[in-house]
């Protein structure tokens, strides 16, 4: 029997990522972002799966361990925002949000 490969999902938004992974075959831990509205969605799809509303660069491992049960994930996903940077975005290089992906790295 294959093991199922555990992710947490960062900058979670409405989920897409995450129902991408999961119907791949994945398994999500936890799911985290900043947005209260995030927040609602995943509750109403995914009421068994932890949820932390916080910024990013507040998230710690420990407290991502304490949500999975101390299970530690396989793979981190998620989708930094971009708009600083991206083709369709404004590409406004002082833009704060630029710098949220070294969060999701660390």
């Amino acid at each position: 029997m294959t093991k199922k490969i555990n992710f947490i999902s960062l900058f979670s938004g409405g989920g897409g990522f995450q129902i991408g992974f999961e119907n791949a075959g994945y398994n999500c831990l936890l799911s985290s972002d900043i947005d209260a509205d995030a927040e609602k969605t995943h509750h109403k799809n995914y009421p068994n799966i932890p949820f932390i509303k916080k910024d990013i660069r507040q998230l710690d491992y420990k407290e991502i361990l304490k949500a999975t049960k101390n299970i530690k994930p396989d793979l981190i996903i998620g989708g930094p925002p971009c708009q600083g940077f991206s083709a369709m975005g404004d590409k406004i290089s002082s833009d704060p949000r630029n710098e949220l992906f070294n969060s999701y790295i660390k």
